[in-house]
């Protein structure tokens, strides 16, 4: 083998190592892609359940508008309150009550 031969074959084997480091790249960056994808397609998905003690309901400035949750004694409250912060309408549980249906 002479050193042409042997030239020929290591620019050979070079072209076909930069090959083989640009389809790891493009699949390494293939399969990122898929799975960044994947995780904001299911953090956009709607749950079946939500769950929570208390839900409120603010407004642009920040003020709270609405509550939905448990009152001191255990019963369930909905609360509204007027634009300027004072205390509002509620409507609770009573124990006891026959309910509405």
């Amino acid at each position: 083998m002479n050193w042409e031969e042997l030239a020929g074959r290591v620019a050979y084997l070079e072209r076909e190592n930069r090959n083989l480091r640009r389809w790891l790249v493009a699949t390494g960056l293939a399969v990122c892609a898929t799975i960044l994808l994947g995780q904001a397609t299911a953090a956009t998905t709607t749950p079946q359940v939500l769950e929570a003690r208390r839900f409120v309901l603010k407004d642009d400035q920040g003020r709270e508008r609405a509550v939905l949750g448990l009152g001191a004694d255990g019963s369930a409250r909905l609360t509204f309150f007027p634009q300027d912060g004072s205390k509002g309408t509620s409507i609770a549980e009573k124990s006891g009550a026959v309910p509405v249906r």
